[in-house]
């Protein structure tokens, strides 16, 4: 998701925070009960494939409380969420609304993915996010981005969700 506009810098890595909602409510942002905020790290790896196409790695690291909601349900202890994701984007900005010296860097992005809070459940990801570049060449920015996760396994404690993430991001 995050990456260079020149194709001299087709590597960047972003490091920031995720959040995940559990989607007990069925909404993505309008029930912070049930949003995960314990240790929340992410980072990304990625990797401009073409000008408009580019791949990534993401490792996120989150957790819920004891009593917290999972599927609108307390979890009677602390649970580890970890997760990793591999993600095709397409930078629909670039073809759609401006050119590529834009400061504004909008994806769209899917893959699959594989994430633990209990169990292993592998997923099924569509996101969509931007890269606000605070520089002109580039090289530096911010990456918000939201991603739903559909959990093939659905009798699984460890379902579908959501997970927010706020980056920076560093391009090589």
């Amino acid at each position: 998701m995050s990456f260079s506009q020149h194709q001299a810098d087709d590597w960047s890595f972003s490091l920031g925070t995720n959040l995940i909602n559990n989607i007990g409510s069925q909404s993505p942002y309008n029930s912070p009960d049930d949003w995960a905020f314990k240790h929340p790290i992410s980072a990304t790896a990625n990797k401009l494939i073409s000008d408009a196409f580019s791949a990534d790695l993401t490792l996120s690291l989150n957790g819920f409380n004891a009593g917290d909601k999972v599927d609108g349900r307390g979890t009677p202890q602390d649970e580890t969420y970890f997760a990793t994701d591999i993600h095709a984007n397409y930078h629909i900005g670039r073809d759609l609304f401006w050119d590529h010296r834009s400061w504004l860097d909008i994806f769209v992005s899917a893959g699959p993915g594989l994430f633990v809070i209990q169990e292993t459940n592998f997923s099924l990801n569509a996101g969509a996010g931007a890269i606000a570049w605070l520089n002109s060449d580039h090289s530096f920015g911010i990456k918000i981005q939201s991603i739903a996760k559909f959990a093939l396994d659905k009798n699984s404690a460890d379902s579908s969700h959501f997970q927010h993430h706020v980056q920076f991001v560093f391009c090589l």
